[in-house]
């Protein structure tokens, strides 16, 4: 997954600073009392406070990494009263983008044996993965298109794509929100 633009609408970076200190007098200088009170926040995980900053991110990654984290924004919007809830989510759609983007696997992992979702290490035949890989993304491609041509409509024909699709999305999430999910890459180099 690659994050292509991220922005904090909000210029004012010291909003977590000036609600947790409110009655305070306002210093519009980041200080060292500031980060100090960040630090603290951020390790002992009390968002709340960033509730208040919004951050909004355009996002390339397939369609299989898109839905696991779409499963978490519904989960939020539907089971919690949290602060998490306030999420905005647009997904690009190919009845107005032609399709034509793929993700390619760097290597092919084994399927672990004793745990289903899992992988072991590498299969042995990389070239013939890629060989089946390429075939079975040329075969739905040459049939998606050969939909559009018979004059089926784009939001049927897309059902037939592959979850190797890259999808595009803009997102919109309360700082706290983004500081709580997992850290580092979600989509590794070698998925």
């Amino acid at each position: 997954m690659r994050i292509l633009f991220k922005k904090n609408y909000l210029k004012e970076n010291k909003i977590p600073y000036v609600i947790l200190r409110i009655g305070e007098v306002y210093d519009e200088k980041f200080t060292n009392k500031d980060r100090r009170l960040s630090k603290f926040l951020i390790k002992h995980k009390h968002f709340s406070p960033f509730r208040h900053q919004h951050v909004m991110m355009i996002i390339k990654a397939p369609e299989f990494v898109m839905r696991q984290w779409y499963k978490h924004v519904v989960g939020i919007e539907t089971t919690s009263s949290s602060s998490t809830k306030d999420h905005a989510w647009n997904e690009i759609s190919g009845r107005y983008v032609p399709v034509e983007d793929y993700y390619y696997p760097q290597y092919f992992r084994k399927q672990s044996e004793d745990n289903k979702q899992a992988s072991e290490g590498e299969i042995e035949d990389q070239k013939q993965g890629y060989f089946l890989w390429e075939k079975g993304l040329h075969q739905v491609q040459e049939t998606y298109k050969e939909l559009l041509e018979l004059g089926v409509a784009k939001e049927q024909a897309r059902a037939i794509l592959p979850l190797a699709l890259m999808s595009l999305n803009s997102t919109q999430v309360p700082l706290n929100l983004a500081m709580s999910l997992r850290s580092g890459p979600i989509l590794s180099s070698s998925t």
